[in-house]
C-alpha cells in the first residue's frame, strides 16, 4: 500500500508536466474529437482523475480486470532464434493466465458515426512551436500498419518527415 500511494504522487506528477506539454494537450484534445460521444474520448489519466478517492484495492481490482493477456499486444526484438522466443512466450504469463475476470458491463464501448469534419485550435501564449495533429478511424485491419506508417514518417526526431524538414531542408 506504501508503494501504492508513493506511484500516485509519481503519476500525479507526470500528469502535471504533461498537461503542459502542448504535444500531448493536442493529442489529446484529438481523441476528444475523434472519439466524441464515446468512452474513448476520456483521456488514460490525468490530474481530474486523483482528485477522486482511489483505493488501492480498487486499483488492483481495475488492474485485473483490464491487464489481461488477450487485450495486449507482445513485441519481441532479439537476436535469439525465432523457436526459442517462441519457448519463452509459450511458458510466459501470457499464455499461461486465461480470462479471470469479465470485462466491466458498465463500460459502453459505442462509437457513434462522425457525420462532420472537427477541428479544434488551441493557442498557447508562451510557444513558439506548433503542433498539427489530423486523424481519422479506420477498419481494425488497418491499425497496426497505419502506427508503423506514423511511426515512419512521423516519429520524433528519427521519422522520415522530421529528417527531411530538419536536416535536408532546416525547416524546423
Amino acid at each position: 500500500e506504501k508503494d501504492c500511494i508513493k506511484e500516485e504522487q509519481v503519476v500525479i506528477e507526470e500528469n502535471s508536466k504533461n498537461s503542459d506539454d502542448s504535444s500531448d494537450i493536442a493529442f489529446v484534445e484529438l481523441d476528444r474529437l475523434m472519439y466524441k460521444g464515446s468512452v474513448y474520448e476520456l483521456p488514460i489519466d490525468n490530474t481530474s482523475y486523483h482528485t477522486k478517492q482511489l483505493t488501492c484495492a480498487r486499483m488492483h481490482e481495475i488492474h485485473k480486470m483490464r491487464y489481461q493477456p488477450n487485450r495486449m499486444v507482445i513485441s519481441v526484438v532479439s537476436n535469439l532464434p525465432f523457436e526459442h522466443v517462441k519457448h519463452i512466450v509459450a511458458a510466459s504469463f501470457f499464455v499461461k493466465t486465461k480470462n479471470r475476470v469479465l470485462c466491466d458491463p458498465k463500460l459502453d464501448q459505442y462509437l457513434p458515426t462522425q457525420a462532420d469534419t472537427l477541428i479544434k485550435i488551441i493557442e498557447k501564449k508562451s510557444e513558439v512551436t506548433t503542433h498539427v495533429a489530423v486523424g481519422f478511424r479506420v477498419d481494425e485491419a488497418d491499425r497496426y500498419k497505419l502506427v508503423l506508417l506514423k511511426t515512419i514518417v512521423g516519429g520524433a526526431m528519427s521519422g522520415r518527415l522530421f529528417t527531411i524538414l530538419r536536416e535536408q531542408n532546416g525547416l524546423t
